[in-house]
């Protein structure tokens, strides 16, 4: 199984609940499943508890939290061509209002 959060993405995302202040968060990472349109864009995370806070997009795109252990769980994998975008840029690629 492909290791979905390597050490050197889980040092830049910020610690779970550290940017609840900043206006343009910095989004370092995307997970998908491969065959369907689901993917998730992590804002935060947690290295002790494996949670993370971010953009899920499936059926709706909202804010929220989930486990890598979900993730591995489910066949997610890790978008290894991703290239680090600013919240206010994703929110325009996503069509996200909110």
């Amino acid at each position: 199984m492909p290791n979905l959060m390597p050490k050197s993405i889980a040092d830049k995302i910020p610690e779970l609940g550290t940017t609840d202040n900043q206006r343009d968060r910095l989004i370092f990472t995307k997970f998908f499943v491969p065959l369907n349109t689901w993917y998730w864009y992590p804002f935060e995370y947690s290295k002790e508890t494996g949670m993370f806070y971010g953009l899920a997009c499936g059926f709706e795109k909202e804010l929220g939290y989930w486990t890598l252990q979900e993730l591995e769980e489910n066949g997610v994998l890790r978008d290894t061509t991703f290239e680090p975008i600013k919240w206010s840029e994703l929110k325009i690629k996503e069509n996200y209002l909110y």
